[in-house]
Formats: structure tokens, C-alpha cells, sequence
């Protein structure tokens, strides 16, 4: 599995700037160059840039170490242990 080096700004970015650039490939004639707009695209889709790896660069904020919950560590209802008591 690929690590995840793109924060989640960084990705919107990328996703919204590749669209844009596909947009202009798709209905401009002679927009050809803006097909390149799949890179960012496809990086900011998949959260990992393989420039930012060789360079060790790293947008990507870790939820635990920046002190927010996870989703794992919500507990549900479900999870509380409650006493059962006999319906008579």
C-alpha cells in the first residue's frame, strides 16, 4: 500500500485545478495541452504524489497525532456495557 503525503486542502486543490483543466481539454479546440490536468487529478484522487515522495515532502496530517479523534475511537452506544435487567 502506498502512504498517503497529500493533507486533504492539497488534495481538493489538485482534484478541483485537474477538473478545471479537463474541462478546458474537452470543450476548447486546440486545448490539448490541458489534458495534463490528469496528473493532478489522478494525485489529488489517490492522496500520493510521487514529486512530494522523492523530495520528502508530506501534506498529510495524521488525525491521532494532531490530537483529534478518529472514528475508531468513538465509541457507540452498542459498545457500553449496561447492566440487563429481566423483564418480568
Amino acid at each position: 500500500m502506498i502512504a498517503l503525503n497529500e493533507g486533504v486542502i492539497d488534495r481538493t486543490i489538485r482534484v478541483v485545478i485537474g477538473a478545471l483543466l479537463l474541462l478546458v481539454a474537452l470543450t476548447i479546440r486546440g486545448g490539448g495541452w490541458a489534458y495534463i490536468g490528469l496528473i493532478p487529478l489522478i494525485t489529488g484522487t489517490i492522496g500520493y504524489c510521487p514529486i512530494y515522495s522523492a523530495f520528502g515532502i508530506s501534506t498529510y496530517e495524521d488525525r491521532e497525532s494532531a490530537g483529534e479523534a478518529s472514528v475508531t475511537s468513538i465509541r457507540r452506544p452498542d459498545d457500553i456495557n449496561r447492566e440487563v435487567i429481566p423483564l418480568r
